[in-house]
């Protein structure tokens, strides 16, 4: 009788992890695509934030995880890129609709972490977190838009 009880509760604990690993992943598809930063100017995104160029967030095929990856390159007046970056966003596990976003320039030694808060399925706010930062408070509070 243990012996079943036993398989039954190892049954259940693996339906049960594939069901939020499931979840997980479907929360991170919300997240993927290709997104356009824009300037904060009060409580509105007002425009296309100069010196930022586009941002791909991606999920790789195989996890289950709440991990996704983004590339996203700064750029001169005439769109040309200057800067790339690169990192990851966690989903938190707890709410579907917050991550931390830790990125890198390539070209550097330069982090930095920021908040991302999901205001609906085609806009994000990307708050920064000065202290996690290599160069302290220098991200401006800002958005993402989706791209279509």
């Amino acid at each position: 009788m243990a012996l079943e009880t036993g398989l039954f509760a190892r049954g259940l604990t693996l339906l049960m992890s594939l069901f939020h690993g499931l979840r997980r992943r479907n929360s991170a598809k919300l997240w993927t695509g290709n997104w356009e930063a824009y300037t904060l100017r009060g409580r509105y995104l007002s425009e296309p934030m100069r010196g930022a160029g586009p941002a791909t967030v991606s999920l790789a095929r195989w996890t289950f995880s709440g991990k996704l990856q983004f590339a996203c390159y700064d750029c001169d007046a005439q769109g040309t890129p200057t800067r790339y970056q690169a990192g990851h966003i966690m989903l938190d596990p707890n709410d579907p609709e917050a991550a931390t976003r830790i990125g890198r320039y390539l070209d550097s030694a330069e982090v930095y972490e920021q908040r991302v808060r999901m205001l609906d399925k085609d806009t994000l706010l990307v708050i920064p977190v000065p202290e996690r930062s290599t160069l302290g408070n220098v991200y401006a509070t800002h958005g993402w838009r989706r791209k279509r």
